[in-house]
């Protein structure tokens, strides 16, 4: 099977999926995060940064994830956290007709054609808005001592009534002379209110594809 390369944009990073959690988590944290303040607000930035970070890296492990990598968050812009993964799916027996077909009859995610350079590929997207409170019910089950019992009521009590926003994008690439092999590339971004840029984002980089 051929290599592959993409152009990641500033900010993003790969992750070792063969660390443990909590070396995955500190060296994602000493990358992307600087602590500007203890202040709930920041707190739950910081947290929800840990609980993303910790979920991708164990559903690459079990999904077979070749390269996995994330983007700084949150910023400035609004831009929060963002994944990348890469893995491989070989399925001599399912071609491209059939997998559109799933998405149609429902039993399949929804796929459309779509031109890169290196080639027709399948893409599906999916926004929604999930209940802010499940996911800081979680950042509260990762962070540990690490956050003080006041940040976490006011965490818990600014997500109440609240929803997060977010987006996924993947895309089924054939790989050249490996009949049935696809490489895969699954995106990722929870929270942040800006998710329609955050998946045309993820766009832009599948788009610099190339097969070395």
């Amino acid at each position: 099977m051929p290599g592959y390369s993409l152009a990641l944009p500033l900010g993003w990073h790969r992750l070792e999926v063969g660390d443990d959690d909590a070396t995955v988590v500190r060296t994602a944290e000493r990358r992307f995060l600087a602590r500007d303040d203890d202040s709930a607000r920041s707190a739950l930035a910081r947290h929800r940064f840990r609980e993303t970070v910790t979920h991708l890296v164990g559903r690459a492990r079990a999904t077979g994830v070749v390269d996995l990598f994330v983007h700084s968050g949150p910023t400035r812009t609004g831009i929060g956290p963002m994944s990348l993964a890469v893995s491989v799916l070989a399925a001599p027996g399912l071609d491209d007709e059939a997998l559109l077909r799933a998405g149609v009859d429902g039993s399949g995610p929804a796929l459309v054609r779509v031109d890169l350079p290196v080639g027709q590929a399948l893409r599906g997207a999916r926004c929604e808005t999930v209940p802010l409170g499940d996911v800081v019910d979680d950042i509260v089950a990762v962070a540990g001592p690490d956050v003080s019992v006041a940040d976490r009521e006011t965490a818990l009590g600014e997500a109440r009534g609240h929803r997060c926003d977010s987006a996924s994008v993947e895309y089924l690439v054939a790989v050249p002379g490996e009949l049935g092999v696809r490489l895969v590339i699954s995106f990722r971004a929870i929270g942040g209110r800006h998710v329609d840029a955050e998946a045309a984002h993820a766009d832009s980089i599948v788009r610099t594809l190339r097969w070395t």
